[in-house]
């Protein structure tokens, strides 16, 4: 994995950014639309999802002094899920693995066999409609979700330049707005919404 970049990454949520939103709509390139599952642990630095019948999981490296996060992807696997592939996911999430007798997993099974029956892991649902563009070389990108049809909206500036991202945060006027990444904010979502 020494061929890849970690990226320095901003992010917020709410329900209205005003003027900031309707800038980033109009300078968007389109629509991407997705669904996920995130894998929530009891860890706000791994972030662990499920999107196209691909497991991806980054871990948090640094924090810089703006509050900036460094993720470094760890984990990049296709379902059916290989043993080995559920080795390194257990790893970041510093768990003790299930047997692994050798079978690949389905996401069905997957999310009941291994993530049902571990106290500290959780998975939630998430639909993505999101508007990116690229603004002074950064990654900018606003997102309508729904955290198990719940609707939130995000915000985050991604580049493998710190002073960058930070200069884009506060040129966009965002630099008043708490650094909030996904993990963080899914869980605030699961303390709110007991299952």
């Amino acid at each position: 994995m020494s061929s890849i970049t970690p990226r320095w990454e901003w992010r917020t949520f709410g329900s209205d950014f005003g003027d900031i939103e309707a800038r980033l709509r109009a300078s968007s390139s389109g629509r991407r639309d997705s669904s996920e599952i995130y894998v929530v642990s009891d860890d706000p630095s791994i972030n662990t999802k499920i999107r196209e019948q691909t497991l991806d999981l980054k871990v948090l490296q640094q924090i810089d002094s703006h509050g900036l996060e460094l993720w470094l992807p760890v984990l990049k696997a296709s379902f059916p899920l290989q043993p080995e592939s559920l080795r390194t996911a257990f790893a970041a999430w510093q768990l003790t693995p299930p047997r692994l007798d050798g079978h690949a997993w389905t996401v069905p099974a997957f999310l009941t066999d291994v993530v049902g029956r571990q106290r500290s892991l959780t998975s939630i649902g998430v639909t993505k409609a999101r508007f990116g563009s690229v603004i002074d070389g950064c990654l900018v990108e606003i997102a309508d979700l729904t955290f198990d049809g719940t609707p939130i909206r995000t915000i985050a500036v991604e580049m493998a330049d710190p002073e960058a991202v930070w200069h884009t945060v506060h040129a966009l006027g965002l630099s008043a707005f708490d650094n909030v990444n996904y993990v963080k904010a899914l869980q605030r979502f699961l303390t709110v919404h007991t299952r």
